[in-house]
């Protein structure tokens, strides 16, 4: 959206370096979103998302930018133009933060002293003043506060104002830059009130008419209107989502007949975009949609993507798709009866007829199928049907099989070409079933695993079997640790060199990267842990940092070719070997120079990566170097840190001195782990050489 020229794609240094980096989990789709601020000196709207992730929207594309996730219980965001960075307000249990973002990164910003721990405080930033103005919010320990805090881009100031709004959370707050004033309007609980903050000083404004009382409502000011935009928000009682549209214009609240537009919510947030001239609204509880309003219609924008929050579904991967997922039922009771489809980049629901809405039913992959049986509804009926999933379409199975069923697992035999059945969670079942591809037999081993529920099955694509671990004892409640092999006609329980720690199980997958079955397991309330099994005992990965409520994620490996996905019901994470990567390393030379970074992560498909420049100089140049391999070279007193003599590009600079280049990544295998390294250089005159570097920037292509 900003000018740019002399922008050329830099493809051709895409050379062979197989170089796999370091496991990591990563989150591939989005959390719902704690703050939003407009970056005027970019073009581009910055998010923040309940699990620390940074999403930028440049008006066409939403981006997960290439960023370690931050750690706050609460968080607020705001655009400080003074100093052209974003400011996040963060808490957590002990202290309240301040980090800001320049567009490439993140750095804490240490202040003496700083307001208590809260949550539900709101935001503004005060252009007339240069600070940000913080209000209100709740101690974990106590009710609602009033305090107003200021921060003026060195520390925080506790103001003592002759009035002030009453005690509340979750207020609307936006700045009015036409009149130098904060406006804030309500707040929990059932609050219709609203103020105005004149950098000294609380002034309460009565108006004829003015929305009704309401908390987490979205609101922003258009300075081209002189309207202060306010829509949704909850209701008490019973948190009713609001759909109604008012606007301030320091005298008075108007509502506004708004044609057709977002859905009724709350918590949705808002900014002013400076150069389309309108106010966007971005997401909001249980939704991810994008719209802007410019006083007379709303108009849908492109929207992030968006999880199928549906508890006790089940999941499996995409037969007709590497890298794809397929989720099914699940919900609320009664469950869904709906299809979604992870493309390796967003969801999207099938909108053909399912199987029929249940909970907890199992599922597997085979070649070019995936099978789903049985599962049930909560306080209703248990179903033993059986389907098969092309990639297309549903079909269901005739015949008789295995009784009904919830909680089972499922395996594909892949050497074998059938599936395999055991347990489940009615009754004390113990049974061994098998499906031929045409119908289903019931095995009688030898020897069997005791009867269970809640266990994990994968094929072990290393070892030639079927393992099963863990589970629940139907008589006890007990959690199993032992571990099971299946060779097609009999069960043999492992003789573990190290057994897992006791654990409800949520899940099993075979890992092509690591040639192991990696076991996923609640490892104590609201945590998860992962094992891997050798064939002789598990071995703990590490801990996972990954979004879970009640035990509900499942790992999807092998078809998936890059490690394992975890799917958890609001989230999808990879875990692998062969993650995207963008690093800095080195140092610039002046505390002038510019920085580069990348605008998403280089994962391989990724036709919209490229390598972003901030702290340029205004309405200029700079030069970006590139090259498949890092240098250290004196050159004028600063170090060149990329190979002289490979790419270099001249781009032109925005008036605040931004520029990216173009670096599509193909969707191409041989490029996994190809490293590539830039740096940027920018004349200065008023360093002794001229000109300054900036830190270098490694590019990994990963999935």
């Amino acid at each position: 959206m900003s000018p740019k020229t002399c922008r050329v794609p830099v493809v051709s240094l895409l050379l062979l370096a197989p170089v796999l980096q370091g496991q990591e989990l990563r989150l591939l789709d989005r959390s719902p979103l704690h703050g939003a601020a407009y970056d005027l000196a970019r073009d581009r709207i910055v998010t923040i998302g309940r699990l620390g992730e940074t999403h930028e929207f440049d008006g066409s594309t939403w981006r997960n930018r290439p960023l370690a996730q931050l750690d706050f219980e609460w968080a607020a965001l705001v655009h400080d133009p003074v100093r052209q960075h974003e400011l996040l307000c963060g808490t957590n249990a002990s202290a309240m933060f301040l980090v800001r973002y320049d567009g490439v990164g993140w750095q804490p910003v240490p202040t003496a002293v700083s307001p208590s721990a809260r949550a539900g405080f709101s935001c503004v930033f005060d252009r007339a003043r240069g600070e940000v103005v913080l209000l209100g919010g709740w101690f974990y320990t106590a009710p609602s506060i009033s305090e107003t805090w200021t921060f003026d881009g060195a520390n925080w100031h506790l103001r003592n104002p002759a009035s002030s709004p009453s005690q509340r959370s979750g207020a609307a707050f936006a700045y009015d830059s036409n009149r130098g004033r904060s406006v804030l309007f309500g707040g929990y609980s059932n609050l219709d009130d609203t103020w105005e903050w004149d950098g000294t000083n609380w002034t309460r404004v009565l108006t004829a008419l003015h929305p009704t009382a309401r908390d987490r409502a979205m609101m922003a000011f258009d300075p081209t209107r002189n309207r202060t935009v306010l829509f949704g928000g909850f209701a008490a009682p019973g948190n009713m989502a609001l759909g109604d549209l008012w606007e301030y214009d320091g005298l008075a609240w108007l509502p506004v007949a708004a044609p057709a537009g977002p859905a009724a919510r709350g918590e949705a947030l808002a900014v002013f975009d400076e150069v389309r001239g309108e106010t966007v609204l971005v997401g909001g509880r249980d939704h991810a949609d994008t719209w802007s309003w410019n006083g007379t219609r709303w108009l849908s924008l492109p929207s992030m993507t968006i999880h199928p929050t549906s508890a006790s579904s089940t999941t499996f991967a995409e037969p007709s798709a590497a890298g794809g997922i397929v989720q099914f039922g699940g919900g609320i009771v009664p469950p869904f009866d709906e299809t979604w489809r992870w493309d390796g980049a967003n969801w999207t629901r099938h909108a053909g007829p399912g199987p029929g809405p249940r909970h907890y039913a199992t599922s597997c992959t085979g070649p070019g199928l995936g099978y789903l049986f049985g599962g049930g509804i909560l306080g209703g009926a248990t179903l033993g049907d059986f389907w098969t999933w092309n990639g297309a379409a549903w079909s269901q199975v005739t015949g008789a099989g295995p009784p009904a069923r919830t909680k089972g697992a499922m395996a594909y035999d892949w050497i074998r070409n059938e599936v395999v059945l055991f347990g489940g969670n009615v009754g004390a079942l113990a049974d061994t079933w098998i499906f031929d591809g045409a119908a289903w037999h019931q095995r009688q081993p030898a020897n069997s695993p005791a009867a269970r529920f809640g266990h994990a099955m994968a094929y072990d694509g290393a070892r030639g079997n079927v393992v099963l671990c863990g589970g629940t004892s139907p008589s006890t409640l007990a959690y199993f640790t032992d571990t099971w092999l299946w060779d097609g006609t009999n069960w043999t329980a492992a003789s573990l060199v190290s057994p897992p720690p006791p654990s409800d199980v949520a899940s099993m997958a075979f890992d092509v990267q690591r040639m192991e079955v990696v076991l996923v397991a609640e490892s104590t309330p609201g945590h998860a842990a992962a094992w891997s099994f050798d064939g002789q005992g598990w071995q703990p990965i590490a801990p996972l940092q990954i979004d879970i409520v009640g035990n509900q994620f499942q790992a999807i490996g092998f078809p998936y070719p890059h490690g394992v996905l975890l799917a958890s019901n609001t989230n999808v994470y990879s875990l692998n070997t062969s993650a995207p990567q963008v690093t800095h390393y080195g140092t610039p030379c002046s505390g002038n120079a510019p920085d580069v970074g990348g605008n998403r992560w280089p994962a391989l498909g990724a036709l919209d990566f490229g390598i972003d420049v901030v702290r340029g100089p205004a309405s200029s140049f700079v030069a970006l170097l590139g090259a498949v391999q890092n240098a250290t070279v004196a050159v004028g007193g600063c170090t060149l840190l990329v190979q002289p003599g490979q790419v270099a590009l001249l781009l032109s600079t925005s008036p605040h001195g931004a520029t990216d280049a173009a670096l599509p990544v193909p969707n191409a295998t041989w490029l996994l782990g190809v490293d590539l390294f830039f740096q940027v250089a920018a004349l200065d005159p008023g360093n002794p050489s001229g000109f300054v570097l900036s830190r270098g920037l490694q590019v990994t292509i990963g999935v």
